[in-house]
């Protein structure tokens, strides 16, 4: 009898044990697929989320198309480079709209000063007072530089009560420019037309409230001195 019970203890335990491991194996089955494929759709929208991202930034970041620009350059003869502080000065002075004049002899001072008074070029004749407060300018180059201002006019006109900053030295016989600041204005030549007896020459001046002004010099060829052209006119654009 008691051998009868232990047969039925063991088998009992038996039992027991296969029950716990058929239902071990049917929970890991329950996590597997099946040959089904699962998307994690939470990740594939952040990956898409940072692909877009991704694109967008290197959109934002790359340089807008910029049209290329041609730049002209202009040839400058050195007849005309040469008279460059001369329509300097004009221009200077026709600032804010005045005419060129040189009958005006208020004009003619104030664009004569405004050629050499802080220009990069000076007349290999004009020299520094000795002290060194203005421009020794001897007579005959003054008459060169009238000339080249006002072709057919290399008369000097007694300097009006009106025009400052220069006088004439009897004892050196020259002109004293005295040296001041002010605006030297940018000049830039614009267009160059050789005409049968010399130039067109057109100019972009910038003004010193920055506007600018056009001017068209005509000048002939075969100057007066160093200056290798005459001012005959000025047409304003």
């Amino acid at each position: 009898m008691k051998k009868f019970v232990k047969m039925i203890s063991t088998a009992a335990v038996m039992g027991l044990l296969m029950a716990s491991l058929a239902a071990c194996g049917k929970k890991e089955t329950g996590n597997e697929t099946s040959g089904n494929i699962v998307i994690n759709e939470t990740q594939t929208k952040e990956q898409n989320e940072s692909t877009t991202g991704a694109s967008k930034e290197v959109d934002e970041t790359k340089p807008p198309f910029e049209e290329t620009k041609t730049e002209v350059t202009i040839s400058v003869p050195d007849e005309v480079d040469t008279m460059r502080p001369i329509l300097l000065g004009i221009c200077k002075t026709m600032s804010g709209g005045r005419v060129y004049d040189g009958a005006d002899s208020e004009f003619f001072w104030n664009s004569i000063y405004a050629a050499i008074n802080g220009s990069n070029w000076i007349h290999p004749d004009i020299s520094l007072s000795d002290d060194g407060s203005g421009y020794m300018v001897p007579k005959e180059v003054m008459a060169e530089y009238a000339e080249a201002m006002f072709a057919g006019n290399s008369g000097i006109p007694e300097i009006p009560a009106t025009v400052g900053g220069i006088e004439f030295d009897v004892d050196t016989d020259c002109y004293v420019l005295y040296s001041a600041e002010g605006h030297l204005g940018s000049m830039e030549f614009m267009e160059i037309e050789e005409t049968d007896n010399g130039y067109e020459v057109t100019v972009a001046f910038t003004t010193k409230s920055g506007n600018v002004e056009t001017h068209t010099f005509v000048m002939t060829s075969g100057g007066y001195g160093v200056f290798p052209c005459a001012v005959n006119s000025v047409i304003d654009e």
